[in-house]
């Protein structure tokens, strides 16, 4: 899979079942956690990053733990948005 951040705009570290903020925390991409966390998904294996698309060219890369209770997200907005 060819990861493409070049329009990263947020980050996500919770737990897998919640993207609300409630059981995990956001980040903008530029910030050092967001920073962190893209850093996490571009060296993990890359048959274990999933693309979520939300439609339009928009989506998010995410990483499970192994044990499938927390992820890693990276949301990408559209190109030209």
């Amino acid at each position: 899979m060819a990861i493409n951040l070049d329009n990263a705009t947020q980050t996500y570290n919770g737990k897998n079942e919640c993207a609300c903020g409630c059981a995990g925390t956001y980040a903008d991409a530029d910030t050092t956690t967001g920073q962190k966390r893209i850093k996490k998904i571009l060296d993990a294996d890359p048959a274990k990053i999933n693309w979520v698309d939300f439609g339009n060219g928009e989506g998010c890369y995410e990483l499970e733990n192994r044990e499938g209770t927390r992820v890693t997200r990276i949301y990408v907005e559209k190109v030209g948005a």
